[in-house]
């Protein structure tokens, strides 16, 4: 009697099959990923004899009512063989976010197995410009960190967005947050990602900024300093210097001088130059 409940026993347990996913989703943050980036995971029938034949179908979780998961044009599914379905995401965007389900059916049992995938988009400053000279005072001075726009937008409610309604700037001067209540009466433009020096003065406004842009959606941040005052000109300095004539080093000077001018310095009656929200 005991050797054949050890028979029934072990014929019940090469019956047992399992579901994996590969790369599996509890060695680390495997389904986080650039947008543009592709991702491929693998589902796996294990446990099952050749002759065997499971059903296995991936979905997404909350897709609309059981929409197709591949709608958005990046994400393709194969069947690799009998107990394989690949899931494959291409130049994945931000639509592509979600809860992604395998499905395995075979002889009336079910078992399934998920991962989440989270696109994000990575944040770069439209320029890299850290120092700037100012040399005249009641001039109104712009310090920029604006971001390389997004190709995705956001959706609320039925109106799609830019991703600028996403992210959240900071500014800093040393430790001082700044805003429009701001003693110097700052002015904010492209949502707050240019901040406007309205009547420039040495003695106020000389000084290292800070910035700060982060993404609510993903919790991506990016800072940059721009430092501003009449003693920093390293735009200058590194025309001029080497072995560079009188005549040569003043029409550096003066190269410089004015294109620092024509892109951050506005006449305070100006100021409405910049574009507003």
């Amino acid at each position: 009697m005991a050797a054949i409940l050890a028979l029934v026993f072990l014929f019940f347990s090469c019956q047992a099959w399992e579901l994996k996913l590969s790369p599996s989703p509890e060695t680390g943050s495997i389904g986080q990923r650039p947008t543009g980036t592709p991702i491929a995971i693998m589902c796996s029938a294990t446990g099952m004899s050749k002759d065997q034949r499971p059903t296995i179908t991936w979905t997404k979780l909350q897709s609309d009512n059981g929409k197709d998961i591949t709608t958005t044009g990046h994400v393709e599914i194969k069947n690799l063989d009998p107990f394989t379905a690949s899931l494959v995401i291409q130049n994945g965007s931000l639509e592509d976010n979600g809860v992604y389900i395998c499905n395995a059916r075979f002889d009336e049992e079910a078992k399934k197995a998920s991962i989440d995938i989270n696109f994000f988009e990575e944040l770069h400053f439209i320029d890299d410009i850290n120092e700037i000279d100012i040399q005249q005072e009641g001039v109104a001075v712009n310090l920029s960190c604006l971001v390389v726009p997004g190709e995705d937008t956001i959706t609320v409610g039925n109106q799609a967005n830019d991703r600028d309604q996403s992210l959240i700037t900071m500014w800093e001067k040393g430790i001082i947050g700044l805003s429009e209540a701001s003693e110097r009466n700052y002015t904010f433009y492209e949502h707050g990602q240019v901040l406007q020096i309205n009547k420039y003065s040495h003695a106020h406004d000389e000084g290292t900024y800070h910035c700060k842009v982060f993404d609510r959606r993903t919790g991506s941040m990016i800072s940059k300093q721009i430092k501003i005052g009449k003693y920093f000109n390293n735009c200058i300095s590194q025309c001029a210097t080497g072995r560079l004539t009188k005549k040569r080093q003043h029409f550096c000077l003066h190269l410089c001088t004015n294109l620092c001018h024509s892109l951050y310095v506005k006449p305070a009656d100006r100021s409405t130059s910049i574009r507003q929200p």
